[in-house]
């Protein structure tokens, strides 16, 4: 038998994507762990392989978190059951729980969860924004997975919020409503360069169903961010041009008069800086107010081409309608 696993051991180091490492027992449960190769695994731990050094030409990876990470999940069973550590990190600061949540591994998830995994380790790594296995989840869509995390018991508005913020960022509608349902806090301002709720990440990228269940859910329509320009949902949505979304925030009484932080802009303002005329539109015919225009300067746009021009002419029309 010692000549069998001596054999295999040799064979999973020739075999490696980093033929200039100092192959041992277990650098080669890393790499057979990393493929799924299910039966060299066995025999690697059987042989005594260390299960919790990660390794360090890979970002200090362990078998368990590549396993998880790649779906290798009876592979995870093995680990488990033969004591790996469920916590340890990466250099990242990712555990195996995180990995799999964020690559949508379901079963591996429950494996995990029912082996005591701890549920709420923070990342810092999500651009400037703190992240738990539940945020990951979140963010990539991976609703039953959100699902089971709740279940267990992880903190909802841990991280600051972040879950649902992700899920709102990147339009996950089911995400966002099992998010919104579980009793997240929909107004907290996430601690990061921006600042923002999910409504008004939500708006910022013109995810209008979210939007919409997120204002049917009683979010706070006017919260301004609490980085250096304060903008509201209204302000993102009239910025970025994303008609539909102004459209559910007037029409649900938004502010629309609210000035940035830094420059005092309105959302009207915005949209016409732009050039989103149908924005610009909506906002007249919703009583914004015009101040900040001076008349001399918007006929000086008047004369230019292209939708500013444009714009130039609705303002000129809606101050002498004043």
């Amino acid at each position: 038998m010692k000549k069998i696993i001596l054999g295999i051991v040799a064979l999973v180091s020739i075999t490696t994507v980093c033929p200039q490492a100092d192959f041992n027992n277990q650098n080669d449960l890393i790499e057979a762990a990393k493929k799924g190769n299910t039966e060299i695994v066995k025999l690697l731990i059987e042989a005594g392989a260390d299960l919790n050094n990660g390794a360090t030409y890979n970002n200090n990876l362990t078998a368990l978190i590549l396993a998880a990470q790649n779906g290798h999940t009876e592979i995870v069973k093995l680990l488990i059951n033969a004591g790996a550590d469920l916590n340890k990190t990466e250099t990242f600061g990712h555990t195996a729980l995180m990995r799999a949540a964020k690559n949508g591994h379901t079963e591996i998830v429950k494996l995990l969860i029912e082996a005591k995994a701890r549920l709420d380790f923070v990342l810092i790594n999500l651009d400037g924004v703190s992240g738990t296995a539940l945020v990951l989840a979140a963010k990539n869509g991976h609703t039953e997975i959100a699902k089971l995390l709740i279940e267990a018991k992880a903190r909802l508005d841990g991280a600051s919020g972040a879950a649902l913020m992700w899920a709102a960022c990147e339009g996950h509608t089911k995400t966002v409503k099992l998010l919104i349902n579980a009793g997240a806090d929909l107004n907290i301002l996430l601690i990061n360069n921006i600042g923002a709720t999910a409504l008004i990440w939500a708006a910022k990228n013109g995810q209008t169903e979210t939007v919409k269940l997120l204002i049917d859910a009683g979010a706070d329509l006017n919260i301004k961010e609490n980085g250096i320009l304060g903008y509201t949902a209204l302000m993102r949505a009239a910025k970025n041009g994303h008609t539909e979304t102004v459209k559910l925030l007037i029409d649900a009484g938004a502010d629309l008069n609210i000035k940035d932080n830094e420059f005092g802009y309105t959302a009207l303002i915005e949209a016409a800086g732009e050039g989103h005329t149908e924005i610009v539109k909506l906002l007249i015919d919703a009583k914004a107010n015009l101040d900040g225009f001076s008349v001399t300067g918007l006929k000086r746009a008047a004369c230019e081409k292209g939708s500013h021009a444009e714009i130039a002419k609705l303002l000129i029309d809606a101050k002498a309608a004043q």
